[in-house]
């Protein structure tokens, strides 16, 4: 009995410490060059039985910031992207990308159609894919929430 109430405890505390640290933005994913986390207010992640010929679509903002500046001296920071994600067939495409360097924005694009791509096993696709999928399922989202607590990260305030 203790045990089935720990695990809600122990979920808060990871929810609310991550929440508290950035309201809006949650650790998604990270490997060697960038972390990715994504846009949790409910306005912005909008789901849609069809959309653009696809069905179960989910609609989401992830931002990528940069883990380190590669030797060329990229002029490249962070991004946030407003991509489209196909949960049942896998696929995810482009609404909009911008790129920035500081405060600055050094490029930005608006797709006015998407185009659809597979998502490749394994990549930052497949993490999207996983989240989008586990929206709905409060068993699935623990895993985000969890990792988003044992990663003590802040995106920067504007942008």
């Amino acid at each position: 009995m203790k045990r089935l109430f720990l695990l809600p405890v122990l979920l808060l505390f990871f929810f609310l410490r991550t929440n508290a640290q950035n309201s809006r933005w949650m650790y998604l994913s990270s490997d060697k060059d960038e972390t990715l986390m994504i846009d949790t207010a409910k306005n912005d992640i909008k789901q849609f039985k069809t959309y653009e010929g696809h069905n179960n679509v989910v609609l989401i903002w992830i931002k990528g910031l940069k883990n380190k500046v590669d030797k060329e001296g990229s002029s490249i920071e962070s991004s946030l992207m407003h991509i489209a994600i196909d949960t049942t067939t896998s696929e995810l495409g482009s609404k909009s990308i911008t790129l920035y360097r500081g405060d600055s924005v050094v490029q930005s694009q608006n797709y006015s159609i998407i185009t659809w791509q597979d998502v490749l096993p394994g990549s930052n696709g497949e993490v999207f894919v996983e989240y989008c999928r586990a929206l709905n399922r409060h068993d699935l989202m623990l895993k985000y929430i969890l990792a988003a607590g044992l990663h003590d990260i802040e995106a920067p305030k504007k942008n």
